[in-house]
């Protein structure tokens, strides 16, 4: 499924999920990577403990996220080690998400409502949303969002930005073997880029400043997914962006899945090329002149090969359980100024548990996984 199908998916479930990971960014100088995700989900038709589906169909949940990450980041004089500290909480169609970024000294506060209903067949939405100085309105047709978000850095500077973002999709079955979608997005931005953890990442800049902007995005994917029968198929998708820095990116995806054994293969290859090209912030707020960068840091490619492969290790539906293994193996070669190692290898092992019962449906699954850079 492509990325923007995803506003018309609904979702219902419980879910509680513990993530602890040490990442390392493409500047960084760590290499290796260690981690261990839990996920936990609990859900059934018409009563979710104490939380049902009302009159309309539509449904409630409760989830929560806690997540804790450590970045080591090293970009030219700039050098930070910064830890990261969210957690999420939704009820129903609402969140609200908190996070504390310490060493740049950043927290920020989400709320938002989403409601979305599932299309089949053929599926039309428009979004469109403004943004200003952080606060976020939003119209739409077969789609319903509101979002409302707080900004506060711990160091004294302004950080006004200015948002319009307008988003079609067209979803097509053309018959029971095909199913493709088109989505256009246009992104328009401009005002002061004030965090300063973008300053000293992405920028290269001293914390604290700040820094005029304007840039204007399109985005165009394609995604065709292709029923070949016997419990196989296969799917397509290609992606294009253009902005007004002179940035083009396009991205091409192949994803397969069939029968192996007793258990199912899937393999994925992913291509994504970024063309070299300076950044502008041009057209900026009260004549401010442009600022340009390095094209080369602008510049990057990554190619991915993956496999996973699972078996199910328990199938007794006279007590309503499944349980399922998978191993997962990818291999992502990238190329980029800042990278030192371009070659990593991923490897990952996991497993699912379900129970159903006329009343109720149980979930349990569980990843850990190990990434190498070499």
């Amino acid at each position: 499924m492509s990325l923007f199908n995803k506003p018309f998916a609904a979702y219902s479930f419980l879910s509680l999920t513990l993530a602890l990971a040490g990442t390392a960014s493409l500047a960084s100088e760590n290499k290796d990577q260690i981690g261990i995700s839990s996920h936990t989900s609990q859900g059934d038709d018409w009563d979710i403990t104490g939380y049902q589906l009302d009159a309309q169909g539509h449904f409630k949940s409760f989830s929560y996220q806690l997540n804790l990450a450590k970045d080591d980041i090293k970009r030219g004089d700039v050098s930070l080690s910064s830890r990261a500290l969210a957690i999420d909480y939704s009820v129903n169609t609402a969140q609200l998400k908190t996070s504390y970024r310490s060493g740049v000294g950043v927290w920020t506060l989400d709320l938002e409502n989403i409601e979305s209903d599932p299309i089949e067949g053929t599926g039309f939405g428009v979004f469109g949303a403004h943004q200003f100085y952080g606060e976020m309105t939003a119209f739409s047709y077969g789609l319903k969002h509101y979002e409302l978000d707080l900004f506060r850095p711990d160091v004294d500077f302004t950080n006004r930005q200015f948002r319009d973002l307008y988003w079609f999709q067209l979803q097509q079955e053309m018959n029971p073997d095909w199913r493709v979608s088109l989505s256009y997005i246009l992104n328009r931005s401009w005002g002061y880029v004030g965090d300063p953890y973008v300053l000293a990442y992405q920028l290269g800049t001293p914390t604290g400043e700040r820094l005029p902007y304007s840039r204007t995005s399109n985005q165009i994917s394609f995604d065709a997914t292709r029923d070949l029968g016997g419990d196989r198929w296969v799917e397509l998708s290609t992606e294009y962006l253009s902005d007004s820095w002179g940035r083009t990116g396009l991205t091409f995806a192949i994803n397969y899945q069939q029968p192996f054994f007793d258990g199912r293969l899937s393999l994925r290859v992913r291509s994504h090329n970024r063309n070299k090209a300076s950044f502008y912030y041009n057209d900026a707020p009260l004549g401010v002149p442009e600022l340009t960068r390095d094209p080369e840091n602008s510049s990057f490619e990554e190619n991915v090969l993956g496999v996973t492969l699972s078996w199910p290790i328990l199938d007794n539906w006279l007590s309503e359980s499944v349980a399922s293994v998978n191993f997962s193996v990818d291999y992502r070669r990238r190329n980029h100024s800042d990278l030192t190692n371009p070659d990593q290898c991923s490897v990952g092992a996991g497993g699912d548990l379900s129970r159903c019962t006329l009343v109720k449906i149980e979930n349990t699954s569980g990843q850990i996984y190990f990434n190498l850079a070499y």
